[in-house]
């Protein structure tokens, strides 16, 4: 027996899908997160974080008019228990030092990836575990001087992507999310439940 319950119903005629993703990507070290808050209940699913001082992400960005850069996910049944599977496109070209060495730490680093979409909404994906690159071939010749990297979970999320939610949530994607005091990361309780506040 579950003791989730649907609590909600959706008109689809009326809703105004966030369908368009702006070709930006932020990757984040988790080692560069200083604190986090998660809400997943009710009509709230979200996070928000606040990195070690002087620290930020790191911007990747495809053509504007592009879709190369494109965040999804999946969902499978581990044990009677919904999990998920994190994925984000990175276009990446070129073949000089710079390039193979992004290739290596991305192949290596532990990190996770927020995305804007152009209602202003950010969502995060691979916070719980981090991501990595899939199996890939860098193929210069026969795509148009480099390939389509997907990112994916390093093991099953617990979630889907989150919201990245604060009281100014495209500057601070725009600031690679530097400098969120910890003062807007709200209260928390020791309980172990997911119902402390982000104020």
């Amino acid at each position: 027996m579950s003791c989730v319950n649907i609590h909600k119903g959706t008109d689809f005629n009326c809703d105004n899908p966030d369908s368009r993703y702006y070709q930006h990507l932020v990757l984040i070290n988790k080692d560069d997160v200083l604190a986090h808050n998660i809400i997943s209940q009710g009509d709230q699913h979200r996070i928000l974080f606040a990195l070690k001082e002087s620290k930020s992400g790191f911007r990747f960005s495809g053509s504007p008019d592009g879709a190369a850069l494109i965040p999804n996910f999946s969902k499978e049944i581990d044990e009677n228990i919904p999990q998920y599977s994190h994925y984000v496109q990175l276009p990446l070209f070129g073949a000089s030092e710079e390039k193979k060495q992004i290739l290596k730490r991305l192949d290596f680093a532990n990190y996770f990836a927020a995305v804007r979409l152009t209602s202003g909404l950010v969502e995060v994906y691979g916070f719980e575990n981090g991501l990595t690159t899939d199996d890939y071939t860098y193929s210069l010749q026969e795509n148009f001087g480099g390939s389509i990297i997907e990112l994916i979970s390093r093991d099953l999320e617990d979630d889907i992507p989150y919201i990245y939610h604060s009281d100014t949530p495209g500057l601070d994607f725009e600031n690679l999310f530097e400098g969120i005091g910890l003062a807007a990361l709200g209260d928390f309780n020791e309980d172990f439940n997911n119902d402390f506040l982000i104020g």
